[in-house]
């Protein structure tokens, strides 16, 4: 089975590589989303803050690990690694 092409002329990938990059896509934007979200309430915070302030830290934790994911789910290398084995799985 070969890639289709569509109306612009490149080559569309199988549905299921499709339906991948619109997973990731709405990954990343609901990473950036709860990243924003956990920013803008670090941002408006109430002061003062004191040193055994549990729940800023865990906000500034959360904030911290939605970076992390963003950035994996931001590595283009795995997207088009998948993409690819998507491709070559489908052709078997």
């Amino acid at each position: 089975m070969n890639a289709s092409t569509d109306s612009q002329g490149a080559a569309s990938m199988t549905p299921a590589a499709d339906d991948f990059i619109r997973d990731v896509a709405r990954v990343r934007d609901d990473l950036a989303r709860r990243w924003r979200d956990v920013d803008d309430e670090i941002r408006h915070y109430p002061t003062p803050i004191a040193r055994c302030d549990v729940q800023l830290t865990a906000l500034i934790e959360a904030r911290d690990e939605l970076r992390q994911l963003r950035a994996i789910a931001d590595d283009a290398r795995l997207i088009d690694a998948y993409a690819d084995a998507l491709r070559r799985w489908s052709q078997q």
